[in-house]
């Protein structure tokens, strides 16, 4: 496939999983690992996730304010939760998340593990629930 028609067939994709970016979860893990691969098919990839970590807090946090996002955008403090509950998630991670998503205008959005999370209003592409 010619590069136009891979430019042609690409799609901005947006990974978001609960689990803090900043410490190793096997979760991230495969994250990581999905991003790789499709943007090695030349698609553009952009994780959402939270952080523990007040230099990648900064750095999305900036990166929302130049509404340019990066490959791993932290949206807010990692916040624990339990598989039990529902999950809450603070107002200003959620408002950077629905600003992440609006900055992206992806054509696929991809929650991992969080089935949950899909109930939100702020979702604007067709969403693909990882349980």
């Amino acid at each position: 496939m010619d590069a136009a028609a891979k430019a042609a067939t690409a799609l901005r994709i947006c990974l978001v999983t609960p689990f803090s970016w900043s410490q190793p979860h096997e979760v991230n893990e495969h994250v990581a690992g999905v991003a790789a691969a499709l943007r090695a098919r030349g698609h553009t990839v952009t994780v959402l996730a939270p952080s523990s970590r007040a230099r990648e807090l900064l750095a999305g946090r900036r990166a929302l304010a130049r509404r340019d996002l990066l490959d791993v955008v932290a949206v807010g403090p990692a916040v624990p939760f339990a598989f039990t509950g529902r999950l809450a998630v603070p107002v200003a991670s959620r408002a950077n998340l629905a600003l992440a998503l609006a900055i992206g205008r992806f054509d696929v959005q991809v929650i991992v593990l969080e089935p949950d999370a899909a109930k939100a209003t702020f979702w604007r592409a067709p969403i693909v629930v990882v349980p």
